[in-house]
């Protein structure tokens, strides 16, 4: 699956992003945020459920840049797109 991004021509690969944010191994803990509400936020750090800029989060740089852009799911990748490497875990230690 991936997720689209028409308005700046870019594609985030949802089966490597999910295999790139979930830990896998070691002591620390951390967990794998859905991208999407994320990066279509419109109101991060007002309160009620945000994604806190810590040092124990990854990928606070790039909430809401998706924000109110046309999107698409789809089971085939986009010719003529750029793959697009976001992340985003919470929890990190």
């Amino acid at each position: 699956m991936y997720l689209i991004n028409h308005s700046t021509k870019e594609y985030l690969d949802l089966g490597l992003y999910i295999d790139r944010c979930t830990v896998k191994d070691g002591n620390w803990v951390g967990y794998c945020v859905n991208p999407l509400p994320l990066l279509t936020a419109c109101g991060n750090d007002r309160g009620g459920g945000d994604f806190h800029n810590s040092p124990n989060s990854v990928g606070y740089e790039n909430v809401g840049i998706w924000t109110f852009d046309l999107l698409e799911l789809a089971n085939l990748r986009p010719e003529n797109y750029t793959e697009a490497y976001y992340s985003f875990i919470e929890g990190v230690a």
